[in-house]
């Protein structure tokens, strides 16, 4: 960068250009973003490899969807139409170059630009497409508070004002800025700080090159054996600063005439030695750009210390950068995510960075000592891992053994009985969680059941205990004391609608979906058998989940809740409706309510069973709630069937 170009010492100016325009309107560009790219991207080696890297690695940033409901429920999407938007912004771009494009305008000018579809009024619909803008044909125009009234694109193919409304602040252009302090309306330039290294490492790389083509003569002392008068001394000086002075002029051969002699203050190629300037001056561009020396130069680099460079690349660099950029990028799309009263908001997915596995690991390693300690449960552990809780998840372990610690001081000997875990339990859990426990220990499931019959009494080759503990009947789904959800509904879901299929039961839930195939079809081999045991007890557990991860886990546990198969599929078809509406489909009718069904209205303290339905109204039995128990009434009720929706059957 040329320094007369990009600062001038001689007044006091503003640094990014602020400049008044005809009209009286403030109007703010970049002050020589020419420059910027040239020298300052274009033609040094390190600031083009710092950008590059930084801009490489944002783009290769994998992108959810973080959905908040109305009830505080968040979950993360993988599939949804702003990120198909990113995935493809415009016919010419994918994703990813759209991210690189934007992260190598904003280093290099401090200004980053997207336009969408000028001819949209609003942003209460997504863009169709999204295009970046080249920040140095761009220009600001100032409204009278201060903000920006609007911006002026003049180059390239788009030639356009932009105007932003100053209510809302909707405008078909996103600015995204490096904040200068002097100028709120203008980024300022990470190279604005590495200009002179930038210079010193352009002109001593310049210097080293003509030293080489002129034979790396180096400098010496100019004498002459007469005095001599000050025209003469001039006329020297002035004809030795124009031909051998600077970079381009370095190492020439001096000819002098008369009585003059030239002597060399050195005869060694010390003069060519810059690699220590050099070195400083390259570590001062990396720290402006905020990437690790080792990371651009091999010779700093070991296997000790890449991967913590890496990481705190990652860490204090690309991660804060992207959250940047995805948090204007929110903002400005926010009218449009914002639908059907859900939030979304685009997050970046730390968990696939590998850069990251070493934080990911000591966060691993603490919460495997904290269990081990029995300062947490093992499902605390794993919601903090953001892991599905598991079936006995939630009792403290001790260190001796990592056993309940109710059982720490038991020996479980062949004839020892064991303790009950839990006495406010019912007696299935509590011998569930005794097995669990002992298999924990390293015991196999027969000795396991064993040792927990003797605690309870049973005779586990007489007595199968099942669907319930003390029953005999044959382990088998038609045995079940819950009824099967319709598998052909689950298979359309989890092929059809993939992001629904994965909003719960992720854990064990498609292993179970497999199982409960099999039961279906008549397997009885003793994986299948331990499923159908397993399915009883867990239904036992999620019975009430009426939220839509729940529901969506008694699916694919073949469970029907207690919504009712119907008010299951309610749920779930008005999920798939909002998918439906986000890809342009109409949606699907609903079941329609009918006799038999069990449905609440109003503010849901009364529930009703469904006696006759006649056109739009449906005559009731109702119950009413008292005390937190369900009694029925002796009179009917009649509502239209717009105002009801099924609820959990009542006693």
């Amino acid at each position: 960068m040329n320094l007369k170009n990009l600062f001038n010492f001689s007044r006091k100016a503003n640094p990014v250009g602020a400049t008044m325009a005809a009209g009286g309107a403030n109007t703010f560009s970049i002050y020589n973003a020419h420059t910027f790219i040239n020298e300052g991207y274009r033609f040094n080696v390190v600031a083009y490899a710092c950008i590059r890297k930084i801009a490489n690695a944002v783009a290769e940033l994998e992108f959810e969807v973080e959905l908040r409901r109305g009830n505080g429920e968040v979950e993360r999407l993988k599939d949804d139409p702003v990120l198909t938007l990113l995935r493809k912004p415009n016919t010419v771009q994918t994703g990813a170059d759209l991210m690189f494009v934007l992260t190598m305008y904003q280093l290099i000018t401090g200004n980053a630009y997207v336009v969408r579809d000028p001819e949209m009024v609003s942003m209460s619909r997504l863009p169709a497409e999204l295009w970046p803008v080249p920040p140095q044909f761009v220009t600001v125009e100032a409204s009278a508070k201060g903000g920006a009234a609007a911006y002026v694109v003049t180059g390239g193919a788009l030639n356009k004002r932009f105007a932003r409304n100053d209510k809302t602040g909707d405008c078909a252009i996103l600015h995204m800025m490096e904040p200068d302090p002097a100028n709120p309306h203008m980024g300022l330039s990470p190279l604005n700080a590495a200009a002179l290294s930038v210079d010193v490492h352009n002109h001593g790389f310049q210097w080293n090159k003509s030293m080489l083509k002129n034979g790396a003569r180096p400098f010496g002392v100019l004498s002459f054996k007469e005095a001599l008068g000050d025209r003469q001394r001039q006329d020297i000086k002035q004809t030795m600063q124009a031909w051998y002075e600077g970079a381009m002029n370095a190492g020439r051969t001096l000819i002098i005439g008369g009585e003059g002699d030239f002597k060399t203050l050195s005869d060694t190629n010390k003069d060519m030695e810059f690699m220590g300037l050099m070195g400083a001056v390259e570590r001062n561009i990396a720290l402006a750009l905020g990437v690790p020396f080792p990371l651009i130069a091999p010779d700093a680099a070991t296997f000790s210390n890449m991967d913590a460079a890496k990481l705190a690349f990652h860490e204090d660099t690309v991660l804060p950068f992207a959250r940047r950029l995805l948090a204007c990028l929110n903002n400005w799309l926010a009218p449009a995510l914002a639908t059907g009263g859900l939030q979304r908001r685009l997050v970046i997915n730390e968990d696939a960075v590998s850069a990251l596995e070493p934080r990911r690991k000591v966060k691993f390693d603490r919460m495997a000592l904290l269990v081990e300690k029995g300062l947490i449960t093992r499902n605390e552990a794993r919601r903090e891992l953001g892991y599905d809780e598991v079936d006995g998840g939630d009792l403290l372990l001790v260190p001796a053994g990592t056993i309940p610690l109710n059982m720490a001081s038991v020996d479980f000997g062949a004839n020892e009985p064991v303790p009950m875990v839990d006495t406010t339990q019912s007696e299935e859990e509590e011998r569930s969680a005794v097995v669990g426990t002992l298999m924990r220990t390293g015991m196999t499931r027969a000795d396991a059941e064993a040792a927990a019959d003797r605690q309870f009494n049973l005779k586990a080759a007489d007595v199968t205990n099942f669907p319930k503990q003390g029953d005999n009947e044959k382990v088998s789904l038609a045995n079940s004391r819950f009824d099967q959800f319709d598998h052909e509904f689950a298979t359309m879901v989890k092929e059809d609608y993939p992001a629904l299929w994965g909003r719960g039961g992720n854990i064990r839930g498609n292993d179970a979906f497999t199982l409960w195939g099999r039961a279906r079809d008549g397997s009885e081999t003793e994986g299948v058998t331990d499923w159908v045991r397993e399915r009883e007890a867990w239904a036992s557990r999620h019975f009430d989940n009426n939220r839509l991860a729940g529901v969506v886990a008694q699916m694919k546990w073949g469970v029907v809740g207690s919504l009712g198969m119907g008010g299951m599929k309610d749920l779930l078809r008005e999920e798939i409706d909002r998918l439906e509406q986000a890809k342009g489909v109409k949606p699907k009718a609903k079941d329609p309510i009918k006799v038999g069904d069990f449905v609440s209205w109003g503010n849901r303290y009364k529930r009703g069973n469904v006696l006759v339905v006649r056109g739009d109204h449906a005559e009731l039995r109702v119950y009413k709630e008292d005390g937190g128990r369900w009694e029925m009434e002796l009179t009917t009720e009649t509502r239209k069937l717009s105002e009801l929706k099924r609820a959990p059957r009542v006693a």
